[in-house]
């Protein structure tokens, strides 16, 4: 039912400074790796600033009449669940798209027009296993097709531990087969999970927090992995670069055999990338199977158009509660 009272006490200061706050953190976050973090004035101000606004957006949710997106929404512990999930699943595809295109273009070398079949194999076969998940939500507990599709999510990270500087674009066919399989399953179930937890009072504040969550957490999560990947590498190669002297055999014998030292660095470089890489498929094969463990604590929820099966068990008689 429209209701055009609520355009009459619209809390436009809130949405101001929670906007305001969303473009300065993506800013910042988009930007970071390349302008060096905290070494640029540029990025201070925009961190600082989106942390200043979304202070400022608090306090304004707190002391409005009609707040449009309170933080008392997470007052529900299934929303919590719901909305923390979102985030680690959208880290986790950023995760798998970022690390293999990564590979691709730094140490084969290829285009991104190149890197990008492998990534449409999976997005083909999302297409065509869609319909099918959809059918297993809406005849099995939720939780149950969740949990299978992080699981098929985390044996493809942990595929990804086992890449060597030989792997092509074709071998990581049977990764984008268990992502293609586990994407539309976590998707679909988180959507269902939502949906449940979600009210006509709720829904708008918080799908502005899902907004804000699918926007930035490729950015933060993107630059976080190339942070986090930068770090290991320069790591690995230092540690390659200590065991690399004119004393080892296969050192002498490569030098030997006609190879130069800028060779040899090469070489190191691409190998400390690859051992990078295989650090951070390793660690987004932990966060996935640390999201197994959220789904034993999501409580009973509603049945609804898109999950008519009850989640986490049967809902409570409001005759018998009463």
């Amino acid at each position: 039912t429209p209701r055009p009272e609520i355009l009459r006490h619209l809390d436009a200061s809130g949405m101001v400074f929670f906007c305001l706050g969303c473009m300065l953190f993506f800013a910042g976050m988009d930007l970071g790796e390349r302008f060096g973090w905290f070494d640029s004035r540029l990025i201070v101000v925009c961190l600082c600033g989106s942390g200043l606004f979304f202070l400022l957006f608090v306090v304004n949710e707190y002391t409005v009449r009609n707040p449009w997106a309170s933080p008392r929404l997470f007052a529900s512990f299934n929303i919590v669940m719901s909305v923390g999930m979102v985030a680690i699943y959208i880290f986790i595809m950023t995760a798998n798209s970022l690390l293999i295109t990564h590979f691709l273009s730094t140490v084969q070398e290829l285009k991104p027009i190149q890197s990008g079949n492998a990534l449409l194999v999976i997005a083909l076969l999302q297409v065509l296993l869609t319909p099918f998940c959809v059918y297993l939500v809406l005849k099995v507990d939720t939780r149950l097709t969740c949990a299978a599709g992080i699981i098929l999510m985390a044996l493809a990270c942990y595929q990804g531990t086992r890449i060597t500087a030989d792997w092509v674009a074709a071998d990581f066919f049977p990764m984008g087969i268990l992502f293609a399989c586990g994407h539309p399953l976590v998707f679909l179930s988180l959507m269902a999970f939502c949906i449940a937890s979600f009210t006509m009072q709720t829904a708008p504040g918080l799908l502005a927090y899902i907004q804000f969550l699918r926007i930035s957490t490729p950015a933060a999560g993107g630059a976080a992995l190339l942070l986090i990947m930068r770090q290991r590498e320069d790591l690995h190669l230092t540690s390659l670069g200590s065991r690399l002297t004119g004393d080892t055999p296969a050192v002498r014998h490569f030098l030997e055999t006609g190879g130069s030292l800028e060779d040899l660095h090469t070489a190191a470089t691409t190998q400390a990338t690859v051992l990078a890489i295989n650090d951070v498929f390793g660690l987004c094969c932990a966060i996935a199977l640390g999201t197994l463990a959220l789904l034993v604590f999501i409580k009973a929820m509603k049945p609804t158009p898109v999950s008519p099966v009850p989640v986490g068990g049967t809902l409570p008689d409001p005759a018998v509660s009463r």
